[in-house]
């Protein structure tokens, strides 16, 4: 079932009312919605994953000591990606509370990709000096044994990866390339998690480790009728919705 801010962004459905706060009178201005949603594939979606792209570099430059991390199910365990997708978010609050009491803290951040066949897998970014010391005396990537047990554990597959990465690494860099390419649903096998339940967030992380979202200057409101009824569609009003910068987000 697809998102209703979704639907109403496609159809047109509805549109903003926006004035500038220092000079509300005279700048009233009707814009019509954008959702901005991953789920919207188009213009919404690069939108929605450039500007998450744009936070997650800049959280990466925060910190230090890096690993990433890859955690998978057993697909055949999970009766619909529906369910899995609800566990997931349980599995993972249990494998960081292991982390936490064996390593310390775990900052963190973390997306979701779909299989395209069946269910999900995670891809996990964490900033822990133990634990990239661990991971780097790992044999492989594969083979980091804590990591399997405790996945498996918490209710993951024993099915993982993890692989250091340092600042100016071809390893980081690799992974940002990919995450750009994640985000947007640019690359050539589309893993956007459009089947995961309503209300679910594919890009979560540790609190206060991303940048807030800035929403412009403007303020405003939604009104749940198209912007057609109101005033007539125009170039100038078209150049007003680029230049004032001014979304909502799902």
């Amino acid at each position: 079932m697809q998102n209703r801010s979704v639907t109403a962004c496609e159809n047109g459905e509805w549109h903003l009312h926006l004035w500038d706060p220092a000079c509300p009178a005279t700048s009233q201005l009707r814009v019509p919605f954008r959702c901005r949603s991953w789920r919207h594939e188009g213009e919404c979606r690069l939108w929605k994953g450039a500007q998450d792209f744009v936070r997650v570099a800049e959280a990466l430059k925060s910190a230090a000591w890096w690993t990433y991390l890859v955690l998978t199910f057993k697909q055949r365990d999970w009766s619909s990606d529906f369910r899995q997708a609800r566990a997931g978010v349980v599995c993972w609050a249990k494998l960081r509370k292991r982390m936490t009491r064996a390593f310390g803290c775990i900052p963190y951040v973390q997306t979701w990709e779909r299989h395209r066949k069946k269910g999900f897998h995670v891809n996990l970014i964490i900033s822990n000096r133990r634990v990239f010391q661990a991971v780097q005396s790992a044999s492989s990537p594969e083979m980091w044994t804590w990591l399997r047990v405790n996945a498996e554990a918490a209710g993951f597959g024993y099915i993982c990866w993890a692989e250091t990465m340092r600042h100016n690494s071809d390893s980081l860099a690799g992974y940002l390339t990919k995450l750009s390419r994640e985000l947007t649903g640019a690359g050539v096998k589309n893993q956007i998690p459009t089947q995961a339940p309503p209300h679910f967030r594919r890009l979560r992380a540790s609190r206060g480790l991303l940048p807030p979202v800035h929403h412009g200057d403007w303020t405003g409101h939604l009104v749940k009728a198209p912007l057609r009824s109101y005033v007539p569609q125009s170039a100038p009003l078209q150049k007003a919705v680029i230049h004032a910068g001014v979304t909502s987000s799902v």
